[in-house]
């Protein structure tokens, strides 16, 4: 079986040594494996440190049965921007240019967004009589309409039409849908305006753990300790994308009052984005909080493992609250319980199955720190629960398993 997978913005294997790869590294990997021909087609630039990887287009191969397409665009800065619309409009130009030159696959799984790449893999599929399945990561774009001026909401429909126009005409030229969440699946198949059929699945983010050598594991304690990761605090992780995603200030109100108490307790914010500065600026008198920027996956994992918590603090917009953020199941590999200040699918799931802690302010955040403290059988039968949960529902193996088997079913139905 020949498969395209069409997706631009995670890290690839291409990346580094130490790199985490993320849902569609992992699942070329298992395609691979089985035997089948994977083709990833993404962009020479990277989307988390806006820079480009080549200054051309570029094929490497993984694999003899892998290999990466990477298209040239014009790169951007700002992840809400018009600059970021034009690069992807290039890369779906250069899609359309490049794929009549390869094999035609028998499938093709494509990130939904961006839109415009989605757009031209569905044009593709429809015209060559491939099978195109659109896995929904973000509800573009209707959440533009949010972030314009408010003085031009009203025109929101008006000035997304050609978007609009693109996402509708992609979602109905697939056969498929998938997503993170069923909520996802199910605004996917609105814009193709038709019902849930059983092309239609929801899959879970999977994560893979990885195991670092003794060597590199010891480097890595040995970082934290020197930057004042300390076994006797209840440390915090926060792992994220440093930008709009985040609500800075109930971060901020958090390590203020965990100055104010004087709690043992540690915040440790690991990740760049557009916000960092301000958070740094926000937090420069905090020693309750330590700003690290990028770390890579060891020191990551290292972390975690010395963590109690693992904190999503997101904003509460519709398209986060229909998600599950692909730092839960992380959080979770560990076994930490997960604090969210996002509600939805998140805060249902911690609370369903007793693996976290819903929080509406810092006051309460406060509160869960102090009652771990006084009853740590609690957190420990949550971490309990976070690891099982995450066994059941988040384990790679059966995640891209699974997701592998589709791929193939679909394949084989249209043969």
């Amino acid at each position: 079986m020949k498969v395209w997978i069409v997706n631009v913005g995670e890290n690839l294997p291409t990346d580094g040594e130490n790199v985490r790869i993320f849902r569609c590294g992992i699942l070329a990997d298992y395609l691979s494996e089985r035997g089948h021909e994977v083709v990833w087609w993404t962009s020479t630039f990277d989307h988390y440190l806006k820079k480009h990887r080549y200054t051309e287009n570029k094929t490497i191969f993984i694999k003899d049965n892998y290999k990466i397409r990477f298209l040239h665009g014009s790169g951007y800065q700002k992840n809400i921007s018009l600059k970021r619309l034009y690069d992807h409009f290039i890369l779906g130009k250069l899609f359309k240019k490049f794929a009549k030159n390869e094999k035609t696959p028998d499938v093709i799984i494509s990130s939904f967004p961006i839109i415009s790449l989605s757009y031209e893999a569905a044009v593709f599929g429809k015209n060559n009589n491939v099978p195109v399945i659109l896995d929904v990561r973000d509800m573009w774009p209707d959440i533009f309409s949010e972030v314009l001026p408010e003085k031009l909401k009203f025109l929101g429909k008006t000035l997304l039409a050609p978007l609009y126009y693109k996402t509708n005409k992609a979602f109905k030229n697939a056969i498929g849908i998938t997503g993170m969440t069923d909520e996802f699946v199910s605004w996917g198949a609105i814009h193709a305006k038709r019902s849930l059929d059983k092309y239609d699945q929801a899959f879970p983010f999977g994560y893979e753990r990885k195991n670092y050598s003794e060597a590199h594991l010891k480097e890595s304690n040995n970082f934290w300790d020197r930057n004042g990761l300390s076994d006797n605090n209840l440390n915090i992780a926060i792992v994220s994308y440093v930008g709009e995603v985040l609500d800075l200030n109930l971060i901020v109100n958090i390590a203020k009052k965990i100055k104010e108490n004087k709690l043992n307790s540690k915040i440790f914010v690991c990740g760049v984005g557009p916000l960092f500065e301000r958070l740094k600026e926000q937090t420069i008198d905090l020693d309750s909080i330590k700003l690290m920027g990028w770390m890579d996956g060891c020191q990551i994992h290292t972390l975690l493992s010395r963590s109690t918590l693992g904190f999503i603090p997101y904003i509460n917009r519709e398209d986060f609250m229909k998600s599950i953020p692909n730092k839960v199941p992380e959080y979770m590999s560990q076994g930490l319980p997960v604090v969210t200040s996002l509600k939805g699918v998140v805060q249902k799931m911690v609370e369903v199955n007793n693996c976290g802690y819903f929080v509406n302010n810092a006051d309460e955040f406060i509160e869960i720190i102090n009652s771990i403290i006084r009853n740590p059988d609690d957190s420990n039968l949550k971490k309990q629960n976070s690891r099982i949960y995450f066994e059941e529902n988040f384990l790679s193996e059966k995640v891209y398993s699974k997701m592998s088997d589709y791929l193939e079913f679909v394949a084989n139905k249209n043969q």
